[in-house]
């Protein structure tokens, strides 16, 4: 089973993923027609470390448990975490399309969700280790 320095590590990576996505929408040179500098743009809800988890290997493990709060808990992940990445791609399209204030709303709106996602993460790993499966 995972361990809860795994649960924190994919906490810190939404964090740093909204950190690179929020430099990319401010750089104005990563929305120049010609320029290819390597600024972030995100990525799909299957491919952050998250979502490799969520619809692999987590499964399985949180199936095996045969915990409905825990399946439960784990289960309300996945809204979020999908919508975050569904946000962060409209916000670069924002910014892509020139709507820099628009952009910066889908911002507000992707920190919201990442508290929510954090918030239900801890609490998956608190019914985890409150059941000594972690």
């Amino acid at each position: 089973m995972t361990n809860r320095a795994f649960f924190l590590q994919r906490v810190n990576d939404h964090l740093r993923y909204l950190n690179n996505i929020n430099q990319t929408l401010e750089n104005d040179r990563c929305f120049e027609e010609h320029t290819h500098i390597g600024c972030f743009k995100g990525t799909g809800y299957t491919e952050c470390n998250l979502g490799l988890w969520l619809y692999g290997a987590g499964s399985e493990e949180i199936n095996a448990l045969d915990n409905q709060t825990i399946k439960q808990q784990f289960d309300s992940l996945f809204e979020p975490h999908t919508r975050f990445h569904e946000v962060s791609k409209e916000a670069v399209k924002k910014r892509q399309n020139g709507d820099k204030p628009g952009a910066k709303i889908l911002v507000a709106e992707m920190k919201e969700i990442s508290n929510l996602l954090t918030s239900k993460m801890l609490e998956l790993v608190t019914l985890l280790q409150k059941e000594g499966f972690v």
